[in-house]
């Protein structure tokens, strides 16, 4: 399997804090490692493929932002010193990165 946004082949994961989700190692992006069907006591694990945990409108946002700093990106699928790869400074440079080139990807009204 390829990373979707980092496109690291044979992809490896670590773990976030939210049960089931995992990151790639490479760029930090969020998958679904963990697969559920059914409800209550019927709810069994199945087996399936890493599923990509992000917006389809935020996969080119996420690969624009690796291709060009080759940064972590923050999954927000981790507590604050818990298990997230991406630093604090890593947070804020994807958040000023975000914010600098958003109207390239999103329509911006304000």
């Amino acid at each position: 399997m390829k990373c979707e946004i980092c496109d690291t082949e044979n992809i490896s994961f670590a773990w976030t804090d939210t049960h089931g989700i995992a990151q790639c190692w490479q760029c930090g992006t969020p998958y679904r490692i963990y697969h559920y069907e059914g409800e209550g006591k019927d709810k069994k694990r199945v087996e399936k493929e890493p599923e990509l945990v992000v917006l389809p409108e935020w996969v080119p946002v996420l690969r624009a932002y690796w291709q060009s700093e080759h940064r972590r990106i923050p999954g927000g699928h981790s507590f604050e010193g818990g298990q997230e790869l991406a630093s604090k400074s890593d947070h804020q440079d994807f958040s000023k990165w975000v914010k600098v080139h958003k109207h390239e990807f999103f329509e911006v009204t304000s």
